[in-house]
Protein backbone atom coordinates (compact mmCIF):
# COMPACT_ATOMS: atom_id res chain seq x y z
CA UNK A 1 0.00 0.00 0.00
CA UNK A 2 3.21 1.85 0.29
CA UNK A 3 2.15 3.05 -3.81
CA UNK A 4 -1.26 4.14 -2.67
CA UNK A 5 -2.83 1.92 -4.79
CA UNK A 6 -5.59 1.82 -2.95
CA UNK A 7 -8.03 -0.44 -5.17
CA UNK A 8 -4.78 -2.79 -6.19
CA UNK A 9 -4.19 -3.64 -2.33
CA UNK A 10 -8.10 -4.09 -1.43
CA UNK A 11 -8.38 -6.68 -4.96
CA UNK A 12 -5.06 -7.97 -3.29
CA UNK A 13 -6.50 -8.45 -0.05
CA UNK A 14 -9.62 -9.87 -0.86
CA UNK A 15 -7.51 -12.51 -3.02
CA UNK A 16 -5.60 -13.65 0.30
CA UNK A 17 -8.47 -13.58 1.97
CA UNK A 18 -9.94 -15.43 -0.39
CA UNK A 19 -6.47 -18.44 0.69
CA UNK A 20 -7.22 -17.52 4.22
CA UNK A 21 -10.74 -16.55 5.00
CA UNK A 22 -11.14 -14.67 8.37
CA UNK A 23 -7.06 -13.28 8.76
CA UNK A 24 -7.57 -10.43 10.95
CA UNK A 25 -3.88 -9.00 9.40
CA UNK A 26 -5.72 -9.26 5.87
CA UNK A 27 -8.86 -8.05 7.25
CA UNK A 28 -7.30 -5.22 8.80
CA UNK A 29 -5.16 -3.74 6.33
CA UNK A 30 -7.64 -4.14 3.77
CA UNK A 31 -9.80 -2.01 5.84
CA UNK A 32 -6.67 0.83 5.95
CA UNK A 33 -7.06 0.78 2.09
CA UNK A 34 -11.08 1.19 1.96
CA UNK A 35 -10.55 3.84 4.86
CA UNK A 36 -7.78 5.59 2.33
CA UNK A 37 -10.56 5.35 -0.60
CA UNK A 38 -12.84 7.00 1.52
CA UNK A 39 -15.18 3.46 2.06
CA UNK A 40 -15.48 3.84 5.44
CA UNK A 41 -18.42 1.36 5.91
CA UNK A 42 -16.21 -1.62 4.24
CA UNK A 43 -13.26 -0.47 6.65
CA UNK A 44 -15.74 -0.21 9.55
CA UNK A 45 -16.91 -3.94 8.35
CA UNK A 46 -13.40 -5.91 7.97
CA UNK A 47 -11.92 -3.86 11.01
CA UNK A 48 -14.96 -5.32 12.95
CA UNK A 49 -14.24 -8.85 12.00
CA UNK A 50 -10.75 -8.62 12.55
CA UNK A 51 -11.53 -7.47 16.34
CA UNK A 52 -13.76 -10.54 16.07
CA UNK A 53 -11.52 -12.99 15.17
CA UNK A 54 -7.89 -11.36 17.34
CA UNK A 55 -9.22 -9.11 19.87
CA UNK A 56 -5.79 -8.44 20.69
CA UNK A 57 -4.94 -7.49 17.28
CA UNK A 58 -4.77 -3.93 18.26
CA UNK A 59 -3.93 -2.36 14.61
CA UNK A 60 -7.94 -3.41 13.68
CA UNK A 61 -8.81 -1.75 16.96
CA UNK A 62 -7.41 1.48 15.49
CA UNK A 63 -9.00 1.30 11.99
CA UNK A 64 -12.20 0.47 13.21
CA UNK A 65 -11.78 3.78 15.89
CA UNK A 66 -10.92 5.52 11.87
CA UNK A 67 -13.67 4.32 10.08
CA UNK A 68 -16.38 4.72 13.15
CA UNK A 69 -14.80 8.51 13.44
CA UNK A 70 -15.38 8.64 9.75
CA UNK A 71 -19.01 7.91 9.44
CA UNK A 72 -19.51 10.06 12.28
CA UNK A 73 -19.87 7.71 14.98
CA UNK A 74 -17.60 9.70 17.92
CA UNK A 75 -18.34 7.53 20.83
CA UNK A 76 -18.15 4.26 19.00
CA UNK A 77 -14.53 5.65 17.61
CA UNK A 78 -13.67 6.49 21.16
CA UNK A 79 -14.48 3.13 22.12
CA UNK A 80 -12.33 1.46 19.89
CA UNK A 81 -9.38 3.29 20.87
CA UNK A 82 -10.15 2.91 24.16
CA UNK A 83 -9.95 -0.98 23.41
CA UNK A 84 -6.95 -0.85 21.44
CA UNK A 85 -5.28 0.99 24.30
CA UNK A 86 -6.57 -1.94 27.23
CA UNK A 87 -5.00 -4.16 24.92
CA UNK A 88 -1.91 -2.94 23.60
CA UNK A 89 -1.01 -2.07 27.62
CA UNK A 90 1.33 0.54 28.96
CA UNK A 91 -1.29 3.43 28.68
CA UNK A 92 -1.57 2.74 24.71
CA UNK A 93 0.88 4.18 21.95
CA UNK A 94 0.76 7.80 20.78
CA UNK A 95 -1.32 6.90 18.00
CA UNK A 96 -3.88 5.13 20.13
CA UNK A 97 -4.04 7.79 22.08
CA UNK A 98 -4.27 10.71 19.67
CA UNK A 99 -7.32 8.66 18.10
CA UNK A 100 -8.84 8.34 21.67
CA UNK A 101 -8.79 12.16 22.46
CA UNK A 102 -9.73 13.54 19.26
CA UNK A 103 -12.79 11.28 19.42
CA UNK A 104 -13.25 12.05 23.35
CA UNK A 105 -13.58 15.77 21.68
CA UNK A 106 -15.64 14.94 18.98
CA UNK A 107 -17.98 13.69 21.83
CA UNK A 108 -17.25 16.41 24.38
CA UNK A 109 -18.53 18.78 20.87
CA UNK A 110 -21.41 16.76 20.09
CA UNK A 111 -22.59 16.29 24.40
CA UNK A 112 -22.55 20.55 24.12
CA UNK A 113 -24.34 20.70 20.94
CA UNK A 114 -27.43 18.68 22.72
CA UNK A 115 -27.20 20.71 25.57
CA UNK A 116 -27.74 23.89 22.99
CA UNK A 117 -30.35 21.96 21.40
CA UNK A 118 -32.66 21.93 24.61
CA UNK A 119 -32.48 25.97 25.37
Amino acid sequence: MAAKDYPTAIKNYTSALALVPGNPIFLSNRAAAYSASKDHESAKADAEAAVAVDPKYTKAWSRLGLAKFALGDARGSMEAYQKGIEYEGNGGSDAMKKGYETAKKRVTEQEGEDDDDDD
